[in-house]
């Protein structure tokens, strides 16, 4: 039953991975389409309107995180009384507040585009857009609440699916619109379009899956207290995440233009990518442990935390390397050489930076599905309080650049936040558990990173193209894996 569980996991996290590299594969080949045929300023306005229908979703108070932990583990206690009860409540709430900012967002929407300080020349293009995101906004947070349970049902082999399957056609939508001469308003309107479609696809799963699940509109009190006391600390999380994403592109927007914006977020959107690809991974943790921890099963869930820390560090340190490495051709292939020369510095400001919170993405899930969203919460308050007062000042100094150092600053708690679940949550002795996970990683790293610098000096200075650099990094990537798989076998047998 054990083993059943733990390839369960990993299946869960192969296809978490899936979506994502899916929906990495399809954004990189449509962007340099969208931004050729739209231009700085409106793929600023685009990337702002959009972010806004998805990122508002902070408005659920993390509720859909909640709702995956109690799913979690009151369905690896067998009751499904109860699971049914939170699922039904939390429908309600989240119909309630989609309802109402929905409404909000619509009758603000001129409001909006002057906070964004758009030109008078795509400003009515701007206030349609964002009274269509006012729609996708309300489809989007059912979405968000049907996504959670189907997580905490650990089910992530339909959502990987379906998720594919909806953001290529989303993309497509974006290109097709574009290459006949429409507008983002347009592209927006059909992107609501397919989230209507993702809802119901869903939901229909939802009940093949479950077919015990009765909707009904409900209020109990005590199950609303329970939901809210997880919840409510994991909003201020999420209001630290949609600062580094939302508000900080709003922020740039302000001060300098919607161009500004373009700049930070095309290296945004890529190493944001990188880090989701981990994010996918380790994201499969958080209901697994929920459940292993209703039933008291800790020794799983140390066991588990060791491989999963130790396996996404080794996987994603050469890839950040290799990144830094080429910062510069990567933007020139991707967005070409003019874009490159803007944006390189601060993409490569932004690579150290998100190595540095990416290192947190396991024990933060570990720590989730322990139950321990107030210190969370506490973690997440220090970072939006640091991007929040250094912002300004540091866009007023450096530009846009400023706005890579101000979430570089706020990712210092990194390292408190893997001693906390380390050391105090799991009870693990934090220096063995770096020496098994970081030691044996340096000679695999420095033999693949001497052969990645040998074969660049080769490749690039023989050959003279920006396109072969790719070949560098799969290769010496590669031989890192092929180095790394018998220690990492050796460890996983260690530790089972």
């Amino acid at each position: 039953m054990i083993a059943g569980k733990i390839n369960r996991l990993y299946k869960n996290s192969f296809y978490n991975s899936l979506s994502w590299g899916s929906n990495l594969l399809v954004n990189l080949l449509s962007i340099t389409i969208i931004i050729r045929y739209l231009g700085a300023e409106l793929y600023g306005i685009y990337i702002l309107v959009t972010v806004l229908m998805g990122h508002f979703n902070l408005l659920d108070f993390g509720l859909g995180q909640a709702v995956t932990k109690y799913v979690s583990s009151y369905r690896a206690t067998n009751s499904q009384k109860t699971v049914n009860l939170y699922i039904n409540l939390s429908f309600s709430i989240q119909a309630f507040i989609a309802t109402v900012f929905s409404i909000i967002i619509l009758y603000t929407a001129e409001s909006l585009t002057d906070l964004i300080n758009v030109g008078e020349q795509y400003r009515n293009i701007s206030i349609l857009s964002i009274k269509y995101s006012a729609i996708g906004f309300f489809i989007s947070m059912l979405l968000s609440n049907i996504n959670s349970i189907i997580a905490g049902l650990q089910r992530y082999d339909i959502l990987g699916m379906v998720n594919v399957i909806s953001s290529t056609v989303n993309i497509l939508v974006l290109v097709i619109v574009l290459l006949n001469g429409g507008n983002i308003d347009l592209a927006i309107m059909l992107n609501v379009v397919v989230l209507s479609f993702q809802v119901i696809t869903l939901w229909v799963i939802l009940h093949a899956i479950m077919p015990e699940y009765r909707f009904d509109f409900v209020f109990n009190m005590t199950a609303f207290k329970e939901l809210f006391s997880f919840s409510s600390f994991l909003f201020i999380s999420k209001v630290s995440a949609f600062s580094n994403n939302y508000l900080l592109r709003v922020i740039i927007s302000a001060m300098i233009n919607p161009s500004a914006v373009a700049i930070f977020s095309v290296p945004t959107k890529l190493i944001n990518g990188l880090q989701s690809a981990f994010g996918s991974l380790a994201g499969v943790l958080f209901p697994y442990t929920s459940g292993a921890n209703a039933v008291n099963e800790q020794s799983k869930i140390r066991s588990i935390f060791q491989k999963a820390f130790g396996g996404v560090i080794y996987l994603m340190t050469p890839l950040f390397v290799f990144m830094g490495y080429y910062s510069k051709e990567i933007l020139a292939v991707w967005v070409g050489h003019e874009f490159a020369d803007q944006a390189n510095d601060l993409f490569r400001i932004l690579i150290i930076a998100f190595y540095i919170t990416s290192t947190t993405m396991v024990p933060v899930y570990v720590a989730m599905g322990l139950g321990k969203a107030k210190t969370l919460s506490a973690f997440s308050m220090i970072a939006l309080i640091t991007t929040l007062t250094s912002l300004p000042i540091l866009i007023h100094y450096y530009g846009v650049k400023g706005a890579s150092l101000a979430i570089l600053f706020s990712g210092f708690q990194s390292p408190f936040v893997i001693w906390w679940v380390t050391k105090r949550l799991l009870k693990l002795s934090i220096r063995d558990v770096l020496k098994m996970n970081l030691y044996h990683m340096l000679g695999p790293l420095i033999l693949t990173i001497s052969a990645f610098v040998v074969l660049d000096k080769i490749i690039v200075v023989n050959l003279d193209n920006d396109y072969f650099f790719g070949l560098n990094v799969g290769f010496c990537y590669s031989l890192y894996l092929l180095l790394m798989r018998g220690k990492l076998n050796s460890r996983g047998n260690q530790l089972s």
